[in-house]
């Protein structure tokens, strides 16, 4: 996404000649790149046809996307992977005016040596330009902090640098800086721009941040998408909330995982930026409300009425038969018999059982009865 409006940044400045932003709008070095705070792999090594989990956890970021088939993924998460071979995944986190890089790799059995052991990422707590728009033949100075890094290089052009510190750029033309930090475990990356004006035109809006907090839920709670925007005359987020202020938040209860588009305009264009809030629906086994017989005992010959009633089931077995989720059925049974109701979902199965007693008369009762005459 960033990359995408360089492009564009830079195809103003080309058809028109300038880019405006008022003086002072900035300050002297708000914002800053997301932060990649985890970006894993368990296992790191498997046969192959198995399975490893990617693990992440990024702040300051609109968007997330992993590659390798991917794509968008919310701000936090964990998703299964089983590459045939070795393989690097990059996770990629934007805020709409600077991205951040972490890789991560999978060793399958049989493709090659597998990746180094090493303590985890570096990270790059932050990587700004202050201020990120100059006139033509200004400075801005490029501001950086990382850790848990073994070399820290800035391109283009000036190479090896600290983990932290800063360092003043003059370019001549708008410049797409990169910060790289890398260790035995991998590389993470963060890019900032200063643009180069010349005259007054209105530039592109700027969305600065857009998040769901908390980015994963249990179905029937909330969660609170927090937005800040620069430079748009409208600004809406899609899914029905509509038109909304340059900066704000809103209480949104999703039944189901739902990606949040927000929107920002103005005489120059529009940009967009993303969030997913997941939504986890918690198992729920179906439920017998009831299940009887009625009579519940009677004499060989005779019958019973079963009924039950159930919710939540996608179908229901009586003694293996499958019946109505609700129902009733008449019995004649020449035993004592058992019956098993089972109500069965995509999460398991409840079952419930009931005895029908069948009574037989006894004939020699009947013989002891002796007849005695009334009366004289």
């Amino acid at each position: 996404m960033m990359r995408f409006w360089v492009i564009v940044l830079a195809l103003l400045l080309i058809t028109s000649g300038c880019i405006y932003v008022p003086a002072g709008t900035f300050g002297g070095g708000g914002g800053g790149s997301p932060t990649i705070s985890s970006f894993s792999a368990s296992p790191t090594s498997l046969s192959p046809g198995d399975v490893a989990t990617l693990n992440w956890s990024v702040t300051g970021a609109t968007t997330v996307t992993i590659d390798q088939g991917i794509g968008n993924v919310a701000i936090s998460g964990s998703r299964a992977v089983s590459p045939s071979a070795n393989t690097i995944y990059t996770l990629t986190a934007g805020n709409g005016t600077t991205s951040t890089t972490a890789t991560t790799s999978v060793f399958v059995s049989g493709s090659g040596t597998p990746p180094p052991a090493g303590s985890g990422l570096p990270t790059i707590t932050s990587f700004i330009a202050s201020p990120p728009i100059v006139t033509a033949g200004g400075s801005s100075t490029l501001s950086w902090d990382v850790s848990n890094a073994t070399a820290v290089i800035l391109s283009p052009g000036i190479g090896h640098v600290n983990m932290s510190g800063s360092m003043p750029v003059v370019p001549g033309t708008s410049m797409a800086y990169t910060l790289t930090a890398t260790n035995s475990a991998g590389t993470a990356t963060a890019t900032t721009t200063v643009l180069v004006q010349s005259s007054s035109a209105v530039p592109p809006p700027i969305v600065l941040s857009f998040t769901a907090n908390p980015a994963g839920i249990i179905s029937g709670t909330t969660s609170t998408l927090t937005w800040n925007v620069y430079g748009a005359t409208s600004v809406s987020i899609d899914q029905g909330i509509g038109s909304v202020g340059a900066s704000g938040s809103t209480t949104i209860h999703p039944g189901t995982t739902t990606t949040y588009t927000l929107t920002a305009s103005n005489s120059a264009g529009g940009m967009t930026a993303t969030t997913d809030v997941n939504v986890l629906t918690l198992p729920q086994l179906p439920v017998i409300q009831y299940f009887t017989a009625n009579p519940a005992s009677f004499f060989k010959g005779g019958s019973s009425t079963l009924s039950w009633q159930t919710s939540g089931a996608t179908q229901v077995l009586l003694n293996g038969s499958l019946v109505s989720t609700n129902g009733a059925m008449v019995v004649s049974p020449t035993a004592t018999q058992t019956y098993t109701l089972a109500a069965i979902n995509g999460f398991g199965n409840s079952n419930k059982t009931i005895s029908v007693t069948v009574l037989i008369l006894n004939p020699n009762l009947f013989k002891q009865l002796q007849v005695i005459p009334l009366g004289p």
